[in-house]
């Protein structure tokens, strides 16, 4: 018997059983996601002067618009991105927050101490960009708004 004959029945199988998954994954992502997004925000704005001076050292033109866009972005978008809302267009900006924050903090961060990047806004990108590339889901504010739109 050929290897791939063997091969075609396992694939069959674990395709059937990731099938409920494909529902679920996008919601999981995106709960995730908002849920730090949500945290990060609402801590910005509980410690808003911390993060205006935390702003401004990194060198951040007009720190204290620049902290409060950032935490209602963060705080607002993570909401959004829990319950499948305007999923694609909160990704890319929060997406773009994160490049923000690689080139400036964990840049120094990089450059004064020799340390390694952080992994949390590699995954937080990274999970936007799979949020913003496959949309909300089945199982989203937008996916209903979308079913309305076409009846």
């Amino acid at each position: 018997m050929q290897i791939a004959a063997l091969h075609r029945p396992a694939v069959r199988f674990l395709d059937r059983a990731a099938e409920p998954l494909r529902r679920a994954a996008p919601v999981v992502i995106r709960a995730t996601l908002g849920h730090g997004f949500l945290t990060t925000g609402l801590g910005k704005l509980r410690n808003f002067d911390a993060t205006v001076a935390f702003f401004a050292s990194l060198g951040i033109p007009a720190p204290a618009a620049n902290a409060g866009f950032v935490g209602a972005l963060e705080l607002v978008g993570g909401a959004a991105l829990i319950v499948g809302f305007a999923v694609r267009p909160f990704a890319a900006l929060l997406a773009t927050t994160l490049v923000v924050a690689l080139a400036t903090h964990d840049g120094r961060a990089l450059a004064e101490s020799g340390a390694p990047l952080t992994v949390g806004a590699f995954v937080f990108l990274l999970l936007s960009a799979l949020v913003f590339a496959y949309g909300a889901g089945p199982l989203s504010v937008d996916a209903r708004l979308a079913q309305r739109a076409a009846a």
